[in-house]
């Protein structure tokens, strides 16, 4: 990953106001512009729940998904969220990598889970998850979760995917490691291009 540079006169047009050309700015890990994408399903979760199913999608429409979720923990212990698809609801059917930087502390790790975040145990968490198919069918993701409490905030930066083939994108569902671990109050947000 390195510095990104705009291309000379698109400053303003599409990536908003930057510094001028030549000056280095935050890298891009996920799109920056939410300008121009639509709300295509928003919910607001009102008790505690095991899943959220997000149904009515159509990614090969929609071109990809950006979604910004909100978890409110509801454990005084971590545990983890998890992004299934299209009902392919085996947590072996899906790879996930992350690097995860605590103050000066840096570990990696790859497992055979769709983990998209994890809750520290009292704190909630906020995440953009950027969601699309590859030109071989795998759904892939990447997340950037902020966690844990403001003095003790941490980033985490996890890639994933899917071992199976899907021709479109129809249903998400976040699904919870623990009980009722999409506590009430939680709020998800997906985001793409309507025809």
């Amino acid at each position: 990953m390195g510095w990104y540079y705009p291309p000379q006169g698109l400053e303003k047009s599409i990536y908003g106001i930057l510094p001028p050309q030549g000056i280095k700015i935050i890298p891009l890990i996920l799109p920056v512009a939410i300008m121009g994408l639509d709300l295509i399903k928003e919910v607001e979760v009102t008790e505690n729940k095991d899943y959220v199913d997000i149904e009515g999608l159509d990614i090969n429409t929609h071109k990809f998904y950006l979604l910004i979720l909100d978890i409110k923990c509801v454990s005084s212990t971590e545990y983890c969220i998890l992004m299934f698809v299209n009902d392919d609801n085996v947590e072996a059917n899906y790879y996930s990598q992350y690097i995860w930087v605590r103050n000066t502390t840096i570990s990696a790790n790859r497992e055979n889970s769709p983990k998209v975040l994890c809750l520290p145990g009292g704190a909630s968490v906020s995440v953009h998850v950027f969601v699309h198919l590859d030109p071989d069918g795998h759904m892939r993701y990447n997340s950037v979760p902020s966690r844990d409490q403001p003095s003790n905030v941490q980033f985490v930066l996890r890639a994933g995917c899917s071992v199976n083939t899907f021709n479109n994108i129809t249903k998400i569902r976040l699904s919870s490691t623990t009980s009722g671990g999409i506590g009430a109050g939680s709020k998800i947000r997906v985001f793409g291009y309507k025809a």
